[in-house]
């Protein structure tokens, strides 16, 4: 099992190649849509896991502005949500949600994630733990069928993540 913040840079990776398989076909709702769950399941474990242990020992502004940022992302997040296939706003949306998160993400391997490293040393891997199975709830949630319906896109296949096994579940094996 890996620190949490290697399973975070983990998902950076994987969230930069989502946005560039959408940037390839940029008139693809289903793949925003897909770049917007994985982003939402990523914000949820730093808000959940991550952010609170940071404001604690690390440094509050810094979880403070990080949590900022994500309530700008959401933002743009919930507009691609709101769009219609053929929707002409959409690559305009997702050129402003690459930025925003590209802006995120420098912040938080360059600032964050090094301070994070020292100061939470001894519990990074509990955290990354922690982090692994509040995914596979997110996961899990996400291939209901409530959610299906809504988006249209079916649970993503294995992305990157390093590991073994497979998940006994409807959601495809992360790899972590």
């Amino acid at each position: 099992m890996a620190d949490i913040t290697k399973v975070l840079l983990d998902d950076h990776l994987r969230l930069k190649r989502l946005l560039t398989t959408y940037e390839q076909s940029p008139w693809r709702l289903d793949l925003a849509l897909a770049v917007c769950d994985e982003l939402n399941m990523h914000s949820t474990i730093e808000e959940e896991i991550f952010y609170p242990a940071v404001r604690d020992v690390v440094d509050g502004r810094l979880a403070d502005e990080s949590e900022d940022e994500h309530a700008q992302i959401s933002e743009i997040i919930a507009a691609v949500e709101d769009m219609e296939p053929g929707d002409p706003a959409l690559e305009r949306t997702m050129r402003m949600l690459r930025v925003a998160l590209t802006s995120h993400i420098d912040k938080e391997e360059k600032v964050v994630f090094p301070k994070a490293d020292v100061e939470l040393a001894d519990e990074l891997r509990d955290m990354g733990r922690e982090a692994f199975a509040r995914r596979q709830e997110l996961m899990a949630a996400r291939n209901d069928e409530a959610w299906l319906p809504k988006h249209g896109v079916p649970g993503m296949a294995n992305t990157g993540w390093r590991g073994m096994g497979k998940v006994k579940s409807a959601s495809a094996n992360m790899g972590w």
